[in-house]
C-alpha cells in the first residue's frame, strides 16, 4: 500500500498517476482526487482496490498487461470512468449498488462477483453505447452478485451472460428503441432448473419492436429457424425449426414442469435434440423462454423429468402481443 493518506492531482487533462511497480494498488485508506489518467501499465494480474470516489475524476485508465482484478470497496456511481480492457475480474464489496456505464464490461472481463457478506452487491449498468456483450462473463461464480442492465432509448443489442450462479439475479430493461435481447441455454438457470428468480428477467419488452434471440450454437438436431406452432405439433427432428412459440396454450407457473409439458403436448424428437420453446402465461403479459434437451427421442411423447428442461428467461411484455415474429436465432 502507498504510504500516504491522499493523492491529489490538478484535475487537468494531463493530471496522471503512474503506478510503476508490478504490484497490487490498494487505495483503501487513501483519498485520490484530481487524477484524470490512471496508468496501470506495469501491473499484471494484480488487485487494484479502490473506493468509488477515487475514480470520480478519472477519464482514462491505461493498461499494459491484462488480467488485473478491480475491487470496489463501497457504493456509488462510476458512470463516466471508462474501464475498457485490462481487468479480467470485477469484485464489489460495498453491500449495495455500484452504478456504471457499459465500459465496465471490458473485452478481458471474465468474472463478476460480490464479496459474499452483508447485503446484496448490485452492479447497475446504464448503457451509453448500443451494444453490450456479457456472454464471456461468469456472473457470481465466486460470490453472489445481482446485475441490472438498462438499455439506451435507441436500438440496443444486449447479450446476457452464459454463466450465472443460482443465487445471483440478472435483469435487462430495454428502455425503448428496437432492442435485441440475446440469450444462451444457461444464461439464467443452471442446466435442468426451473426457478423463476434465477431466470433472466427482461422488462419493458415491446412486442412490436423488440426481439428475443437465442444462440444457434445451443441448437442440436433441429435447424436455426423460428416457427409458431400449436400444442402437440412440435417436431424437432432433422430439418424442423429449433425455436418455437406455442400459439394456443399457456403456462400459469413457469417453474412447473407438468404445466410446461402440457402446453407443449406430445411431440416428435430425436435423442439429444436441443431446442428452445417460448410459451406465454394466460394473461399474455409474460413469456417464458425454455431450453430443452430431449433424453430419449420418439414420436408422441411428452417432455418429462428425464429430459433437461431449463427456464432461461421470463419476459415482461409491456406493449403488443408476443408471437414467433418476436424471436430469432443469432
Amino acid at each position: 500500500q502507498i504510504g500516504s493518506t491522499a493523492i491529489t492531482g490538478s484535475g487537468g487533462a494531463a493530471s496522471e498517476l503512474t503506478f510503476a511497480p508490478d504490484a497490487a494498488l490498494d487505495l483503501t485508506n487513501i483519498a485520490m482526487t484530481g487524477v484524470t489518467i490512471l496508468d496501470l501499465t506495469a501491473a499484471d494480474n494484480k488487485n487494484i482496490t479502490v473506493n468509488v470516489a477515487d475514480l470520480a475524476d478519472v477519464t482514462s485508465i491505461t493498461f499494459g498487461a491484462d488480467d488485473n482484478n478491480l475491487i470496489i470497496l463501497d457504493t456509488g456511481s462510476i458512470v463516466g470512468t471508462p474501464m475498457g480492457a485490462g481487468f479480467d475480474a470485477l469484485v464489489l464489496q460495498g453491500d449495495g449498488t455500484v452504478t456504471a456505464d457499459d465500459t465496465i464490461i471490458g473485452a478481458d472481463l471474465a468474472a463478476l462477483d460480490g464479496d459474499g457478506a452483508g447485503t446484496a452487491d448490485i452492479l447497475a449498468i446504464t448503457m451509453a453505447g448500443v451494444t453490450l456483450d456479457m456472454s464471456g462473463v461468469a456472473v457470481g461464480a465466486g460470490n453472489t452478485i445481482n446485475t441490472t442492465i438498462t438499455g439506451t432509448t435507441g436500438n440496443d443489442i444486449i447479450t446476457a451472460a452464459d454463466s450465472k450462479s443460482t443465487t445471483s439475479t440478472f435483469s435487462i430493461t430495454g428502455n425503448g428503441g428496437n432492442d435485441q435481447i440475446r440469450l444462451e441455454d444457461v444464461s439464467g438457470n443452471a442446466l435442468d432448473a426451473l426457478i423463476v428468480a434465477d431466470a433472466v428477467s427482461v422488462t419493458d419488452f415491446d412486442a412490436s419492436n423488440d426481439s428475443i434471440q437465442v444462440a444457434a450454437a445451443d441448437l442440436a438436431g433441429a435447424t436455426a429457424a423460428v416457427a409458431g406452432i400449436a400444442s402437440g405439433a412440435l417436431n424437432t427432428t432433422a430439418g424442423a425449426p429449433g425455436v418455437v412459440f406455442i400459439t394456443d396454450s399457456t403456462v400459469a407457473d413457469f417453474s412447473n414442469l407438468a404445466q410446461f409439458a402440457g402446453a407443449v403436448g406430445v411431440h416428435s424428437a430425436d435423442a439429444l435434440d436441443e431446442f428452445f420453446v417460448a410459451v406465454a402465461n394466460p394473461a399474455g403479459d409474460q413469456v417464458g423462454i425454455y431450453n430443452v434437451i430431449n433424453a430419449g427421442g420418439a414420436a408422441g411423447i411428452l417432455i418429462d423429468a428425464a429430459d433437461s428442461v431449463t427456464l432461461v428467461s421470463v419476459i415482461d411484455i409491456t406493449s403488443g402481443t408476443f408471437s414467433a415474429a418476436d424471436m430469432a436465432v443469432y
